[in-house]
């Protein structure tokens, strides 16, 4: 083999630090025999090489990620109104959804009563009414929480209805023109004793004796001098009672 080429400038060899260019420079075949020694010529030359660092970037990210929650615009109570009966329960539900409506789900939701003793409340929703005693309706609301946004629902507990109404005194004697004050008492299946009913009073007899709206009976006037009966009774929401 031969050598040739120029020698590299000092300059070069700092910078290539030792690269080597090989050049081969092949022999034409036809130029060739069989007694044709083979040459090859190495040429040694130094070029300055430039050398290109690229950084590359890459930004990884999540389908989704940097996407703000859905948070609860709005508390659906369904049913948003009802009458329940005392001591009868009725189960809410609650649906949180966001702002265009659309329903979350695995949202907690806190539950409470504005009036335990009308209406008490569990975490799930269960209604539990309480026991009206009074003549008129009780209400009560029902809120439903989560995340800060309220629903309600308005309810309306009917009174205990009345199983038994006692009239009093059950016997009594009147003399003729004279009266006698009746008063009523109501009691639930219970026993319990309820109040603020409404009660009717009428005479089974009214030429024997007469009573008024407020149970005041008046025996009449009569020529003979036999004694005679009627009955007084009261009612109360289909209940009666008899003295």
């Amino acid at each position: 083999m031969t050598h040739s080429g120029s020698a590299p400038s000092s300059k070069g060899r700092e910078r290539l630090r030792g690269v080597t260019q090989l050049t081969l420079r092949p022999i034409a075949l036809t130029d060739l025999s069989d007694d044709t020694p083979y040459q090859m010529r190495q040429s040694h030359s130094f070029r300055p090489v430039a050398t290109v660092c690229a950084a590359l970037l890459l930004v990884a990210g999540c389908a989704g990620e940097g996407t703000a929650p859905e948070t609860v615009a709005s508390l659906v109570v369904t049913p948003a109104s009802a009458t329940v009966a005392s001591r009868a329960p009725l189960p809410l539900t609650a649906a949180p959804r966001t702002s265009s409506g659309k329903t979350l789900s695995g949202r907690p939701v806190t539950w409470s009563s504005s009036d335990p003793a009308i209406a008490s409340v569990s975490g799930a929703g269960l209604v539990m009414a309480g026991a009206v005693l009074g003549g008129a309706p009780a209400l009560v609301t029902v809120s439903a929480t989560s995340e800060g946004i309220v629903g309600h629902a308005d309810l309306t507990v009917l009174p205990v209805p009345v199983a038994t109404v006692a009239a009093s005194p059950t016997t009594t004697t009147v003399p003729v023109g004279g009266s006698q004050q009746m008063t009523s008492g109501f009691l639930d299946a219970t026993g319990v004793v309820l109040s603020g009913r409404t009660v009717s009073w009428s005479s089974s007899d009214t030429a024997v004796a007469s009573v008024s709206p407020s149970g005041l009976v008046t025996a009449a006037a009569y020529a003979g001098g036999a004694m005679r009966s009627a009955t007084i009774t009261a009612s109360s929401e289909g209940r009666i009672g008899m003295a």
